[in-house]
């Protein structure tokens, strides 16, 4: 192999080398850089005096709302008429010892719309709406779990992009 020969064969060396780490380096880049998810509003809807008898709090709905929209990394904050508000309504009955629960949790935005021969008008834009209705000894943990995965099912039903459309 002659002298010019193992230049070229270093130089391709090299190359390869620096488009390896280049590649690597946005490789990486990419992968850490997170999309960020607009600011959400939480609203948890007043209980009634049934809710106390089968262990609801609203602390401990709004806890549990608050974690699942936190492992789903949304950010909470702002008030309802600026941002993406999150709504959770737990209706409950206590009845013979069980207890009896309907929640709902939605994901909507509040504006101004322009409707043709009306003019502006303020509306709610829903982008998700779960549900679910149960039966469950007082004090047990199913609620708020099924409060959760209700909040993973609306945002995984929600796109970031529609979501960083509105706010």
């Amino acid at each position: 192999m002659t002298l010019a020969e193992r230049n070229d064969q270093a130089v391709t060396v090299k190359r390869y080398v620096v488009c390896l780490v280049l590649g690597v380096a946005c490789l990486t880049q990419t992968a850490t850089a997170q999309v960020q998810k607009p600011a959400v509003h939480l609203l948890v809807e007043s209980l009634d005096d049934s809710a106390a008898s089968c262990g609801l709090t609203k602390e401990s709905i709004t806890g549990a709302a608050n974690s699942a929209l936190r492992y789903n990394r949304i950010r909470l904050g702002g008030s309802s008429l600026d941002n993406l508000t999150f709504y959770v309504n737990v209706n409950v009955d206590y009845s013979a010892g069980m207890c009896s629960t309907n929640i709902d949790v939605s994901l909507a935005k509040y504006q101004e719309v322009d409707v043709k021969f009306v003019g502006e008008m303020f509306a709610r834009v829903e982008f998700c709406n779960k549900g679910a209705m149960g039966v469950v000894k007082p004090g047990s943990p199913m609620t708020l779990q099924t409060i959760k995965d209700l909040t993973d099912a609306c945002i995984a039903d929600t796109s970031v992009a529609v979501l960083n459309s509105v706010s």
